[in-house]
């Protein structure tokens, strides 16, 4: 899901961004509103001054959308919360490959280190932190 945060978080943006993550199974959505980031604030307990935003969800096959959004069977972020979920590519890959190797699914990702956060490519590219 992708939300506008940001002043450069805009809708057209969001294509080249879903190109981090291109897979069959994934779905890619544009939330002009942030509705999903007040509903994840409020799932996740983080209060009104902590959107849910720059963070990783995952869920099982059994997640489903009754009134307030599902809990994560899994998630990372890239804020200031505990450390613990601090974002790690190689982490998530393999908390994502075991979700769905559980599933009887093939691995999403080949190999652990082929997610990136996004905007740390970014970063790279102009010079500037976002």
């Amino acid at each position: 899901m992708w939300v506008p945060i940001l002043k450069s978080d805009v809708e057209g943006t969001v294509a080249q961004a879903t190109m981090q993550l291109h897979d069959e199974r994934v779905s890619h959505f544009w939330d002009a509103g942030g509705e999903l980031v007040k509903g994840y604030s409020r799932v996740m307990k983080f209060g009104d001054e902590q959107p849910a935003w720059d963070i990783y969800f995952v869920f099982d096959r059994d997640a489903e959308w009754k009134g307030e959004p599902p809990a994560p069977a899994f998630w990372m972020h890239q804020l200031k919360l505990a450390p613990e979920k601090r974002f790690d590519g190689e982490r998530l890959a393999a908390e994502i490959n075991k979700l769905l190797q559980s599933a009887g699914q093939r691995c999403l990702v080949p190999r652990a280190g082929a997610i990136r956060d996004p905007r740390h490519e970014r970063n790279h590219q102009d010079g500037h932190r976002r």
